[in-house]
């Protein structure tokens, strides 16, 4: 078995809408030196048998897990 690891996050000058109401939340809480904050999905995906497996991670990444238009993200192999 092997497993690889898939973050998922924004263009740089996408706008995060949970992320800025995080930003905004924490504020209001009072956590004012927080001058940023960043969203991102990761996915941990498993495979039995590791021969293609990050050509079909690869593929779940571009078609499934991420939009093109306002996405990036990064492969890992985190495990085998």
């Amino acid at each position: 078995m092997v497993t690889f690891r898939v973050e998922v996050r924004y263009l740089p000058g996408v706008e995060d809408p949970e992320a800025l109401t995080i930003k905004r939340n924490l504020k209001i809480l009072g956590y004012d030196s927080v001058s940023d904050v960043k969203m991102a999905r990761i996915y941990d995906l498993t495979f039995e048998n590791e021969k293609d497996a990050h050509t079909q991670v690869e593929k779940l990444a571009r078609d499934l897990l991420s939009n093109p238009v306002i996405n990036s993200y990064t492969i890992t192999k985190t495990g085998e």
